[in-house]
């Protein structure tokens, strides 16, 4: 698969390998450095008041919607 990336100097054709690979380093500091992201887990129920929050950009963190399936 090739896709277009957005680069500061233009766009650039860019291979899905090379894309996953960019991504897994990422993830790979972000681990190495105990990075973490900040987000607020909300139950199914609360989804409406969640997206209240978002349209009054009322929102400290994200939200990550628990929809219940371990």
């Amino acid at each position: 698969m090739v896709v277009l990336r957005k680069e500061a100097r233009g766009w650039k054709l860019h291979r899905r390998y090379e894309r996953d690979k960019e991504t897994q380093e990422m993830l790979d500091f972000a681990a190495k450095h105990n990075m973490t992201p900040d987000v607020e887990v909300v139950p199914m129920d609360y989804v409406n008041t969640a997206l209240e929050c978002l349209l009054k950009s009322d929102v400290k963190y994200r939200f990550m919607l628990d929809v219940g399936i371990h």
